[in-house]
């Protein structure tokens, strides 16, 4: 069995083709309904991106380009994890739904797992299970997709999010692989079945910080950056600083530019981080999404430049 440790390969992603700014009168009457103070600067409300593809198309095109990044032939690729919210119809409905997506990508001869449930954590959930897989050795190169988008456009704009429609995808591919990559060094989740609360828990939070540091010889402090959901501003900042985090570890860039794009947002925010600043070799950087009852987190080192 190969020891080596897995590697989280070619990130990418893509967005709605439209962008839309917060101001307009439908969501403007959303946060009075709400009970929001209309004040983008406060929130961190600035523009979405909306699309009339749909949650197939966005796949498609999101793990058309981790294919070409990471130089990798379909035909090698064992496993696609494809992670969203909720999958459509009953279950013929979803065989077409997944044939749709993986025919188009060279991908139909691949062993293919379904997760959802886990709302926006489900993605980095993915990037979990991939990761056992192939640290197990049971496969060698796993690809991991999610895809969202908004139905309604009343509901764009929630209590804690305005959200885009999108798509991210990485490759999870075993340490010996000649791909340069990101180290997968820890994955930690904390869950709670209480279906009553409806916030999110700096607790749950810490527990996974203290489960994902266990034998490792690293603080908190020594993450580079954390990469978080793009909900609202001051939610983030306020939930992120209670678990432990200081304001220099936050990237809240893309909280603004682009909004809340369901369970894709750490991946999105690492490859911009990755455009904008380079990541520094051997540095770790953190993959994290709450929601109410549960908080998942991946922890990379950065390999090579």
């Amino acid at each position: 069995m190969n020891t080596s440790i897995p590697m989280l390969v070619a990130p990418r992603y893509c967005l709605g083709e439209t962008q839309v700014s917060w101001d307009n009168p439908v969501w403007r009457a959303r946060a009075e309904g709400l009970g929001m103070r209309l004040d983008p600067h406060l929130w961190g409300w600035g523009t979405v991106r909306t699309t009339r593809r749909s949650l197939a198309e966005l796949a498609i095109s999101s793990l058309r380009q981790t294919l070409e990044a990471a130089d990798c032939d379909p035909a090698s690729v064992d496993g696609v994890i494809v992670c969203a919210l909720a999958f459509p119809g009953a279950a013929e409905q979803q065989r077409h739904f997944l044939a749709s997506i993986l025919e188009p990508c060279g991908l139909a001869h691949v062993t293919p797992i379904g997760l959802t449930l886990g709302r926006c954590t489900t993605f980095l959930q993915g990037i979990a299970v991939a990761r056992a897989l192939v640290a197990a050795g049971s496969q060698r190169r796993v690809l991991v997709v999610t895809a969202g988008r908004i139905e309604d456009e009343a509901h764009r704009l929630e209590v804690f999010a305005l959200f885009s429609d999108g798509a991210a995808s990485c490759l999870i591919a075993q340490g010996d692989t000649s791909m340069p990559g990101l180290a997968i060094r820890a994955c930690a989740q904390a869950h709670e079945a209480n279906p009553a609360r409806d916030d999110l828990s700096p607790e749950l939070s810490r527990q996974v910080n203290a489960q994902m540091l266990q034998g490792l010889d690293l603080e908190l402090d020594d993450i580079e950056r954390l990469l978080h959901s793009n909900i609202y501003l001051p939610v983030c900042t306020l939930k992120e600083r209670q678990a432990g985090f200081s304001q220099r570890q936050l990237y809240t860039d893309n909280i603004a530019r682009i909004g809340h794009c369901f369970g894709a947002d750490p991946i999105i925010n690492l490859v911009d981080l990755a455009q904008s600043e380079g990541l520094v070799e051997r540095a770790h950087y953190l993959l994290a999404a709450s929601v109410p009852g549960a908080r998942v987190a991946i922890l990379l080192r950065q390999e090579g430049r």
